[in-house]
């Protein structure tokens, strides 16, 4: 399922995106499962069949709870953090058999607030957010995503990992790469080493497995081969296509180039998600009425999947003394394989032990005319502090609304009151 939602998140956001992109299907998988808890006829019947999961809910949450327990697994390599928080309106109180199921499968909680209090709660809920990413994802949500809101379901994920083995500094150099708007200045790092690599001819590209310390995660790069090859991969290559490569990669000596790249990315993944089949959580009569008591809001349904990410890639990944130790010899007689990422490519980050995709993303270039997407130049000071050596994080908001219910127009009578010269009414 995650390589369903991975991948179809990539070529429905590539149509209509030509920018960077980065998502967490992992992320979604979490939001609209708990949703799945709360949910009951053809709405979880439209669940089950998309994530394929049992029509029994127990074996659902127990094989969720599994994963997320595996990917939040204490190791001195890595830090990976997953926050799950459910913010309401202080008017809902929410089932006390769904907040014990979210406690003991999800790690989440629920949490209240005045959503008329437009201030307060945007702050509320973007410290949280900023505290869980240590500060990386900052702002996700505004005045908008609150709008009729009485539920805010929001996902964070940190991940910080190192390099098996780094790239060294003295080896990064400034080269092209080639853009759909011409060829682009960037830094580039380098390495020669033994790596888990094909250059298949049966999807026209090559993949190169990165990874990273912890012998848990890694970076699976697919690079067409030629220049212009990412939209044809995107449309023409399903997830299998590439797990069946994936299968056939070979350990063998690899000179590495790869761009040095950060940026982040916002997206409602609301059409993504309608487009892999999903529509009885955004129909206002959905049947998710096990989320809170019915006597306080009827005809919940989704009305946003806000994901803000961001990621960053550079030449440090693990101590010196270990990458020294990675540092191999060529065979004799045998030229190495050339990994060029010098144009647009493809990037997943997998939990290796329970093939879990936890990001996917596409790159096609620096983006020096969007501030979020720009490589911030760095004085001496500013590198010496900046203990950073790979960072993605993520975070999901979906937010879930009513139809209008005299709770509804009560709120509107506040907000007009509260923000007369502001408000503007959304139907």
């Amino acid at each position: 399922m995650a390589s369903c939602l991975s991948h179809r998140h990539c070529k429905t956001i590539a149509a209509s995106d030509p920018g960077n992109v980065i998502i967490s299907p992992i992320s979604v998988k979490f939001l609209i499962s708990m949703l799945y808890e709360g949910s009951s006829g053809e709405t979880a019947k439209e669940i089950e069949k998309i994530l394929h999961l049992p029509d029994e809910k127990n074996y659902a949450r127990m094989k969720t709870s599994a994963i997320l327990r595996s990917l939040q697994a204490t190791n001195q390599n890595y830090v990976m953090e997953i926050g799950t928080k459910i913010f309401v309106d202080q008017s809902m109180t929410p089932k006390n058999w769904f907040q014990r199921i979210l406690y003991l499968y999800y790690n989440a909680y629920i949490e209240k607030l005045n959503m008329t209090d437009y201030k307060t709660s945007i702050d509320r809920i973007n410290y949280w957010v900023e505290s869980v990413t240590h500060g990386h994802i900052k702002d996700l949500i505004t005045q908008d995503n609150l709008n009729q809101a009485m539920m805010l379901l929001v996902n964070a994920v940190y991940f910080k990992g190192s390099w098996e083995s780094v790239f060294q500094p003295e080896e990064s150099f400034d080269g092209n790469f080639e853009t759909s708007n011409g060829p682009k200045k960037i830094s580039y790092m380098k390495q020669t080493n033994y790596f888990y690599y094909i250059r298949s001819p049966d999807i026209d590209a090559q993949i190169l497995r990165l990874p990273y310390k912890g012998d848990k995660f890694s970076m699976y790069i697919v690079l067409p081969e030629k220049e212009n090859g990412l939209e044809k991969i995107l449309k023409n290559v399903s997830p299998t296509d590439i797990r069946k490569q994936i299968m056939r990669l070979d350990e063998t000596s690899v000179e590495v180039i790869l761009p040095k790249f950060k940026f982040n990315y916002k997206t409602d993944l609301k059409p993504v998600l309608k487009k892999l089949g999903f529509s009885k959580i955004f129909d206002s009569f959905g049947e998710m009425k096990g989320l809170v008591h019915n006597n306080q809001v009827k005809n919940l349904a989704v009305s946003s999947v806000i994901q803000k990410a961001g990621i960053e890639v550079t030449e440090e990944g693990s101590v010196a003394a270990a990458a020294s130790e990675m540092q191999l010899v060529n065979k004799i007689g045998i030229q190495d394989e050339l990994f060029n990422a010098s144009h647009p490519f493809l990037f997943y980050i997998e939990d290796v032990t329970t093939d879990t995709i936890v990001f996917v993303g596409k790159y096609v270039g620096p983006e020096t005319d969007d501030s979020e997407s720009k490589i911030p130049v760095k004085n001496e000071e500013e590198k010496e502090k900046d203990e950073m050596k790979k960072v993605n994080s993520t975070v999901i908001s979906s937010s879930i609304s009513n139809v209008p219910t005299k709770l509804h127009e009560l709120k509107q009578k506040k907000i007009k009151s509260d923000y007369r010269q502001s408000y503007r009414y959304r139907s």
